[in-house]
């Protein structure tokens, strides 16, 4: 069922408005936001009712295709989710997060690193870096 709404999600921003779109999936970003106090146990759950890797897919493929101003927008309850779901148990969570990640640097730029390491530890912000610069290579 996850793929199917993700296919869903993906061809109505490939063909309508990837800024709607990600406004529309904002507040089940921030539903799928664990506490800071939250433990493992916890995470799991979570990550099995909310399944936070196709918000976290999802919230790249908007991010992809957004204009920019619409992911500034984004920032303040995508940044705290993407961060968290990047220390998740599981790790397509942890991969799904990353990828957003990505999506949303590609979408921003060198400007948005400042706010990545406000919700992510140094070697999560080298690894998005790691993956940007794949990315750029196969693009290229």
């Amino acid at each position: 069922l996850a793929w199917a709404a993700e296919r869903v999600v993906a061809a109505v921003a490939d063909r309508g408005d990837a800024a709607r779109c990600l406004e529309l999936l904002l507040p089940d970003v921030f539903d799928a936001t664990p506490p800071k106090t939250a433990d493992a146990a916890f995470l799991e759950a979570l990550d099995a009712a909310a399944s936070r890797a196709p918000l976290c897919r999802l919230a790249g493929l908007c991010c992809a295709r957004a204009p920019a101003q619409s992911v500034r927008n984004a920032l303040p309850t995508l940044l705290p989710a993407l961060g968290a779901a990047c220390s998740a148990p599981g790790a397509d969570v942890r991969k799904a997060a990353v990828d957003g990640l990505v999506d949303v640097y590609r979408a921003l730029g060198d400007g948005v690193v400042p706010k990545f390491k406000q919700f992510l530890r140094e070697d999560q912000v080298r690894l998005v870096g790691t993956y940007v610069h794949r990315a750029g290579l196969s693009a290229a």
